[in-house]
């Protein structure tokens, strides 16, 4: 089996969650599995969709909060 781990802003039903709904959809779940990355905190409209076709999804912080919160560690602490 392959696994795919797919990261994305977030899952509100844009062209390129679309695309990749529409391929999984018709691929042989056997063969083939995807879970998804998504950096943000709130639900997305596939969501729902993506996890009932068996993937799982993992939030994590958004990019631009990981920066920030990066960029004030390092100015704090530097090495």
């Amino acid at each position: 089996m392959v696994k795919v781990l797919t990261i994305l802003s977030g899952l509100d039903g844009g062209g390129v969650e679309n695309i990749l709904l529409n391929y999984y959809r018709k691929m042989d779940k056997t063969k083939v599995h995807i879970d998804i990355v998504v950096h943000s905190q709130y639900e997305g409209k596939l969501e729902k969709t993506f996890s009932e076709l068996g993937c799982k999804i993992y939030r994590v912080t958004p990019k631009t909060v990981s920066l920030k919160k990066e960029y004030r560690r390092h100015i704090q602490n530097p090495s």
